[in-house]
């Protein structure tokens, strides 16, 4: 079996630095909504700053215009 990293991200904007960009989805177990960072699976060959860039498109859909990384942390933990 193939691990798959993955990685999750805090986005702000200029205009709102006290915001984050989280994505909301609905849990249909507890008739809910809740709110997860954006975020998914590295694909192979992949930097995380372009995995990042893709996807905020695929769940937001807008593009970054300028993208500031301030700091990325691996995860050690592999299961």
């Amino acid at each position: 079996m193939i691990n798959q990293i993955a990685i999750k991200s805090l986005f702000y904007t200029e205009r709102t630095p006290d915001e984050i960009l989280v994505f909301e989805d609905f849990d249909t177990v507890k008739q809910q909504f809740y709110y997860r960072p954006i975020g998914g699976t590295v694909e192979f060959g992949e930097k995380t700053t372009d995995t990042l860039k893709r996807e905020v498109m695929e769940e937001t859909g807008p593009t970054l215009l300028k993208q500031r990384t301030h700091t990325t942390c691996p995860n050690s933990s592999y299961a």
